[in-house]
């Protein structure tokens, strides 16, 4: 935890992220796609992510998100 608190410092002080949007390239199947205002990128290969954060819904399509 000390070590993201120290980086966490770093990036208030330094804002190396600032207008991330604007220094990245999202293509997919040869199309640009529109970036909204960003904070940081998460790269996933698993379906869950931070303790069981879901990002892409259920996996099965009857099922239901309680």
């Amino acid at each position: 935890m000390v070590w993201y608190g120290m980086l966490a410092t770093k990036e208030f002080a330094l804002n190396t992220y600032k207008n991330l949007e604007q220094r990245i390239r999202l293509e997919c199947d040869g199309q640009p796609i529109h970036l909204p205002p960003l904070q940081g990128i998460v790269v996933l290969n698993i379906a869950s992510y931070m303790g069981g954060a879901n990002f892409w819904g259920s996996r099965y399509a009857n099922e239901v998100c309680a």
